[in-house]
């Protein structure tokens, strides 16, 4: 569990990585950050669905499950899994950023409600990728390409807090230490799973929980990442970024 838990904090660490090279360059532009979301959206839909998934349903099959149960019951988790990030999603306040037409107090406190939700929703949904990792860490095919996109896609989310933050009149210092907090998440969702576990789950068990979180993943980039990254009018950015993620991730599996 020492192997899983290293891992997890390195790729929570990488939020924080995020939020320095933010904090280095002041608040990104809307180009920029639709290209970071979008960047963020492709790395982890690349790594749920043509890795977790297919690993998940592989598994199954081993087991004895003939390929249309196997594919359905991947499925049915999948959906669980959604359906738990939706659910996650409403305890997070909604984000509103400043309109153009705010000014003084009121653009103030629209950018703090904002950079607050923001942080919230990162380290909500960092604590079931800490889970992942614990999971993954288990099959050594699975574990570094999982941490690997995690540590990826962490980035821009480090990124996105930092700003967020930066918007609401912050100091680089405090954008820098919500995002690095933010991140910390992971390593302690991966802690709790360790605790929970107390040894490595069997292959049925890996698969389930693999299935389960690519699902969650799935809606935080639908519903999150990809819905902030079209949202600033800079579509085509976010679309390059989502193709410029799952061609990173793409290659980093095959090399792994």
């Amino acid at each position: 569990m020492l192997y899983a838990l290293a891992l997890s904090t390195l790729a929570g660490l990488s939020t924080g990585l995020g939020g320095a090279l933010a904090a280095l360059g002041g608040r990104p532009t809307p180009r920029r950050m639709a290209a970071a979301l979008g960047f963020a959206a492709g790395v982890m839909l690349t790594v749920s669905l043509s890795q977790m998934l297919p690993y998940a349903a592989a598994q199954y099959a081993r087991a004895g499950l003939a390929p249309a149960r196997a594919g359905a019951l991947c499925a049915a988790l999948c959906v669980c899994g959604q359906l738990a990030g939706a659910a996650l999603e409403r305890l997070v306040p909604e984000p509103r950023f400043a309109l153009r037409g705010e000014k003084g107090s009121a653009a103030r406190k629209a950018s703090a409600r904002a950079a607050l939700a923001t942080a919230a929703a990162v380290t909500a949904h960092n604590l079931p990728e800490g889970v992942l990792t614990v999971t993954a860490a288990a099959d050594a095919a699975l574990a570094l390409p999982v941490a690997l996109a995690v540590a990826l896609h962490n980035i821009p989310e480090g990124l996105a807090v930092a700003a967020a933050v930066l918007a609401a009149g912050g100091s680089r210092r405090r954008a820098f230490w919500t995002a690095l907090l933010s991140g910390l998440a992971e390593p302690l969702g991966a802690l709790c799973a360790a605790l929970a576990l107390r040894r490595a789950p069997g292959p049925l068990g890996i698969a389930g929980t693999m299935a389960f979180i690519a699902g969650v993943m799935v809606w935080v980039c639908a519903a999150q990442l990809l819905a902030q990254g079209y949202a600033g009018g800079e579509e085509r950015r976010a679309a390059a970024g989502v193709c410029a993620g799952a061609a990173v991730m793409t290659a980093a599996l095959a090399l792994a």
